[in-house]
């Protein structure tokens, strides 16, 4: 029978927990003194009204309790007690067939706190758990799990709790934690594991990638992280300006993006029986729904004055956010704060070029990125000029034209059919605004050198590199100068 995980991860241990014990995941406050000494304790946090114990592994392991950035709590229940794992990320969920465990056994006395050891894919290889043996740690305080009986006072489940748990059981429902945000007067629901971490009132700044859903870019882990408008992304916004916001996080392959909403108010155990189909068409973007979630699961909401009137909650469809032609572009746009800074410093700073812009030609190019002054998603409909030469049409942004030209015709004189993936590098000259249409955005990176540009054309002397990247992804590039580019095409003109 297959079996399903959750993994996250603290210092160098990665780890995992069967999902039936991982009730929630929540950000980790400062914890509160508890009178205990039991080994590995940091503490308890407050969980909507009940205190719960953290256990910090690492320390209880004899390890050096290294500092998390954003620090988190895995919520584990164990035959009606409640436990905290302290985490520095979340994974993912992934599922496994028992015979793809490795147990482990011990020769001592003493239990392990894992059970089994498993190769999730060639990059993860996760220590499984065991919720018995963290439950039955000497010392630890053991505080009784209150959801049955929450459940009991709104008459979500029968006096019976065992026979409540066969009923879910038999119903084939496994508790999900959801975590609940507030986008004005709209409450939605997201899969709090596949959510890297939450931030509160983070700094929002003006950036080239401020585009379509897109409003700039947020500081967070060393990376300036895209920030999306939550609501204008699902065709809902866009939001309205709040003095005061927050934001949570998601990873996608290598890079992350961040999503703005106005406040995250809880993590919240639901089910399958939970959720209610919404035809497709009540929504612009249904795509990225799963359907609905009753009212009576958000915290704090009013009772309706006629029952069914209270307004529910939208349950976003994690998977196909992620995969969202946008959200997946301004991923693969890594770019590091440090490099940034060099861009943005003073006048005096050392080299007002480090940051580049690289994309698909029929080759990766590099750009400085000072040079692009706006990046525009492509529209088909921009391509009504485009008769074999390079300038396939005009568009408009902001109340100014832009004739778009087709940057790969330029390079090789090449036919290209911009696809879904295509944009628009916009580039200042003189008064003017030229566009140039790229196949693919590939990344925002430091150099570690590069050259004065003095040979900017497409033609004439030799193209100019740079060293691109850092560690492993550190690459030559050769750099073409936009900026003389476009001036170079208004003087030809």
């Amino acid at each position: 029978m297959v079996q399903r995980y959750g993994s996250f991860v603290r210092g160098a241990l990665q780890l995992a927990l069967p999902m039936e014990a991982l009730r929630e995941v929540v950000p980790c406050p400062r914890p509160m003194a508890l009178p205990s000494d039991a080994p590995g304790l940091i503490g308890g946090i407050d969980l909507r009204g009940v205190v719960v114990p953290v256990l910090d592994l690492q320390r209880l392991l004899g390890a050096e309790a290294a500092a998390s950035e954003w620090p988190c709590v895995i919520v584990m229940v164990h035959e009606g007690t409640i436990l905290g794992l302290l985490a520095d990320s979340v994974g993912s969920v992934f599922a496994a067939e028992p015979s793809r465990l490795a147990q482990v056994r011990t020769s001592g006395t003493l239990p392990l706190l894992f059970s089994a050891c498993l190769q999730v894919d060639d990059a993860q290889r996760v220590s499984v758990l065991d919720p018995a043996a963290l439950a039955a740690l000497p010392q630890l305080p053991r505080v009784c799990d209150p959801e049955p009986g929450r459940q009991m006072q709104h008459g979500e489940a029968t006096p019976d709790a065992d026979a409540a748990d066969a009923a879910v059981a038999a119903a084939g429902t496994t508790a999900v934690p959801m975590m609940l945000v507030r986008c004005g007067a709209i409450t939605l629901a997201i899969d709090a594991i596949a959510v890297h971490c939450t931030l509160a009132n983070p700094v929002l700044r003006d950036s080239v990638l401020a585009r379509g859903a897109c409003r700039g870019v947020l500081d967070h882990g060393g990376e300036e992280v895209p920030a999306l408008d939550l609501l204008a992304l699902c065709g809902i916004g866009p939001q309205a300006p709040a003095a005061s916001r927050q934001a949570f996080v998601m990873r996608l392959g290598g890079g992350s993006v961040a999503f703005l909403v106005d406040a995250v108010l809880d993590i919240v155990p639901t089910t399958s029986a939970d959720v209610m189909a919404l035809p497709a068409f009540a929504l612009p973007r249904p795509q990225l729904f799963a359907g609905v979630l009753p009212a009576s699961l958000v915290p704090g909401m009013e009772p309706a004055a006629q029952p069914g009137m209270a307004a529910p909650c939208l349950l976003l469809h994690s998977a196909a956010l992620c995969a969202d032609d946008e959200v997946q572009a301004l991923a693969s746009l890594r770019s590091t704060a440090d490099a940034k800074g060099g861009r943005a410093g003073a006048a005096g700073a050392a080299s007002p070029e480090r940051t580049m812009l690289t994309y698909d030609l029929d080759v990766e190019i590099a750009t400085p990125l000072e040079q692009v002054s706006e990046i525009l998603p492509y529209a088909p409909a921009t391509s009504v000029l485009g008769h074999g030469g390079p300038v396939m049409g005009v568009m408009v942004n902001r109340g100014r034209s832009i004739p778009v030209l087709s940057l790969g015709q330029l390079h090789s004189a090449s036919d290209w059919a911009p696809g879904p993936s295509a944009s628009v590098l916009v580039v200042e000259s003189g008064d003017d605004l030229v566009g140039f249409a790229v196949a693919g955005l590939k990344a925002i990176e430091p150099s570690a050198w590069q050259p004065t540009l003095q040979h900017g054309g497409l033609s004439g002397g030799s193209r100019p590199m740079a060293l691109v990247g850092e560690g492993a992804q550190q690459r030559m590039l050769p750099v073409l100068d936009l900026r003389q580019l476009a001036q170079g095409l208004r003087q030809a003109a």
